[in-house]
């Protein structure tokens, strides 16, 4: 089933192979994926670099394998800037007004590409508006031994959207996976959800954006994030 109206913007990344994986597992199929990369690339050589259990989801699968057993609808942007003039000309093309957002870590989104008339679909490794900011998975687990996941639609100040949904996970038994697995697989789990969701109702709901509370969390110190992920649960 092709997600009516809802598309990807993605770099290669464990997160975008997992939301890629947990949509088509689920028959939801994207209406176009848009891939930022920036060096001249051609179909089949987007390839990821990291080797792991693949408990949660599959890492030796190449993005564009996925697209092309799928026969995704798919572009490559020719640059991993997320607020390039490029990146918007593409977007304002395409006749989706959703953006499912998986780009480069700590990228923030500016004024330009936010007012582009698309909204831009954000899944946060954290409870929202209490873990905003970066590796805020690793603070919740050190604070509640919890994980926990947020969807909000992107704005200008930093994990402000409205919450559209969260969901709590158990931290997983191995945490040297965290990063490049769990991590993953969490926001991929509450993606599909609100996927789901949005296909029932037919539009995603109205949250007002979040009022200015709750914590901001910066990269956490590599000592915190050795006891967290030596922490048993």
């Amino acid at each position: 089933m092709i997600i009516n109206n809802v598309g990807m913007l993605i770099v290669s990344s464990p997160r975008s192979q997992a939301y890629l994986q947990k949509l088509v597992a689920e028959n939801l199929i994207p209406s176009h994926v848009i891939i930022m990369e920036d060096k001249k690339v051609s179909p089949g050589q987007l390839k990821k670099k990291i080797r792991s259990s693949n408990e949660y989801f599959d890492l030796n699968e190449d993005i564009m394998q996925t697209i092309k057993d799928n026969n995704i609808s798919f572009e490559i942007c020719p640059t991993k800037d997320i607020n390039s003039e490029t990146v918007i000309k593409i977007l304002k093309k395409r006749p989706e007004k959703y953006f499912i957002y998986s780009g480069s870590g700590g990228a923030i989104l500016k004024e330009d590409i936010l007012n582009c008339g698309k909204k831009f679909l954000h899944v946060h490794p954290g409870s929202l508006p209490g873990y905003r900011g970066s590796t805020t998975v690793y603070y919740s687990i050190l604070k509640e031994n919890k994980c926990f996941a947020s969807a909000f639609f992107l704005e200008k100040r930093i994990d402000a959207g409205g919450v559209i949904k969260m969901k709590e996970y158990a931290p997983p038994k191995d945490r040297t996976i965290i990063d490049y697995e769990y991590d993953p697989y969490i926001r991929a789990d509450l993606l599909v959800s609100v996927i789901k969701d949005y296909l029932k109702i037919g539009e995603f709901p109205d949250i007002p954006i979040q009022k200015d509370e709750g914590e901001t969390y910066f990269i956490i110190h590599p000592v915190l994030k050795h006891i967290a992920i030596l922490g048993k649960n």
